[in-house]
């Protein structure tokens, strides 16, 4: 990982790099720390600190001279000679007195040579960029880089090339670039800049660095996932369609639909530009309607549809649900490896994933914790296993299916679409001990849907009901 060290000038720079440093030697327990020293003899150091150990009634004075080198080159042996000799006669005056070459970009061989030889005797210490990083690490609290690249990668599907670090005015930022060009700044705690110390910083790498098109990835993922919300709301107008329409029909019907939503709004061309460059959608005639789906192809829809944003209101469609069948479910148990259900199990599994937007999400795709086991025809090791993949698929879906009927977003879907207000979950947890009944605990739920007054909004809630007895 590589630290830049930003200024406006190659002195600003150095004078950057200055109070880092003396930021890293007061965090050691240094005082008395000056930069721009000059001593007896007129040479100059960039700081100048002290540490004093008591010792009785005294105390023994321990000094650190340090030199920065913001370069961005590596230091050469001949800059390394001159600080040794500056320090050398430092020693001369204090015997507790010890270098420091703080250098950015690191050193050359010959310096990293003749530091291996005289490191021991505690003349002077090198500090590379890397030190540096890993002491800022510890002292600044950074969030870790794979933090940073996982909170990246919550906003934007560009591929991270690099990840580095860069110091200014006491801050430290991450800047991440990416492999599709451009870049994004963070703090050191992964949050966002605000605009006056982002103009500044963004200035600065564009002078310091390689770096060059800042992209707020944020903002760019809100813009992405309305132009997807959009597409999906466009797309579930064209369900409900008996026939072709024209962009002034769905557009109408658009705007019923999010009028009181005004951040879901859309311009007649965005939505026309949404419908065109889908491939679930056709147009013909200046008319757009959905295109015919085989099951492979439905599958695939779906998968699309369950992917990033989801409007609530494309679930609720007829034609969604009617999507969903006796072929649909045979699909979904060949992307298991055909696991094998009974009837009974079969009508209750399309039952789920018909009213489980994340049952249908899940069965779309294989589970490996059961296709790796399984060859595509459906063989196992033995007949048990078989029966054990058909009950863990059952039970999956059937959490999946809990879990949507307590997702709030999903209350009103349940209550007006589905027409399912109650759920009864029974539970019994049985403890063996050598095949001997140790504990039976049995917990019944009985969760219902209601709808609130108008003052309230109108809103659908989750009830918990109280036990009659």
């Amino acid at each position: 990982m590589k630290l830049y060290i930003l200024g406006n000038t190659n002195d600003d720079k150095g004078t950057q790099l200055e109070i880092l440093t003396k930021e890293m030697l007061e965090k050691q327990g240094y005082s008395n720390i000056a930069g721009n020293v000059i001593v007896s003899g007129g040479s100059e150091f960039d700081a100048v600190a002290s540490y004093k150990m008591p010792l009785a009634t005294n105390y023994i004075e321990y000094q650190v001279i340090c030199e920065c080198k913001a370069h961005s080159n590596p230091i050469n042996i001949t800059d390394w000679m001159k600080f040794i000799g500056k320090v050398y006669v430092e020693k001369l005056k204090n015997d507790h007195t010890t270098g420091l070459m703080i250098a950015l970009s690191g050193a050359n061989g010959n310096v990293i040579g003749s530091y291996n030889e005289i490191k021991d005797r505690g003349l002077v210490n090198l500090m590379v960029g890397d030190d540096i990083i890993e002491f800022l690490t510890k002292e600044y609290n950074l969030t870790s880089a794979q933090s940073i690249e996982s909170y990246v990668k919550r906003f934007t599907d560009k591929s991270i090339s690099i990840i580095s670090l860069a110091y200014y005015d006491q801050a430290i930022y991450w800047i991440v670039g990416f492999i599709e060009g451009g870049f994004t700044v963070l703090k050191k705690n992964a949050t966002q800049l605000n605009s006056k110390e982002l103009e500044i910083i963004v200035e600065l790498l564009d002078k310091n660095t390689e770096y060059t098109g800042y992209i707020d990835i944020e903002q760019e993922n809100e813009a992405r996932n309305r132009r997807i919300n959009i597409e999906k709301v466009a797309l579930s107008i064209l369900m409900d369609a008996s026939k072709p329409l024209s962009i002034d029909k769905v557009f109408a019907q658009y705007e019923d639909i999010t009028t009181q939503k005004s951040n879901e709004k859309a311009t007649k061309d965005e939505i026309g530009n949404a419908l065109r460059n889908n491939s679930f959608a056709i147009e013909s005639e200046e008319k757009y309607y959905l295109k015919e789906f085989d099951i492979d192809s439905l599958i695939e829809f779906f998968k699309y549809i369950y992917s990033e944003i989801l409007p609530v209101r494309l679930l609720g469609r007829k034609w969604f649900s009617e999507k969903i069948n006796e072929e649909l479910f045979t699909k979904v148990l060949d992307i298991q490896c055909k696991i094998k259900v009974s009837e009974k199990q079969r009508r209750e599994c399309l039952f789920l994933i018909k009213h489980s937007p994340s049952a249908l999400a899940y069965a779309i795709h294989p589970d490996e914790d059961l296709t790796r086991y399984r060859s595509p025809n459906g063989t196992t090791i033995a007949e048990n296993v078989d029966k054990g993949h058909t009950q863990m698929f059952v039970q999956k879906l059937t959490d999946l299916f809990i879990k949507d009927f307590h997702n709030q977003a999903l209350h009103e879907l349940y209550f007006s679409d589905y027409g399912i207000f109650d759920v009864r979950i029974e539970q019994t947890l049985t403890i063996l001990n050598e095949g001997e009944n140790v504990l039976s605990i049995v917990n019944n739920r009985n969760m219902s849907l209601g709808r609130l007054d108008k003052e309230f909004g109108n809103q659908i809630i989750l009830i918990s009901k109280l036990p009659e007895d």
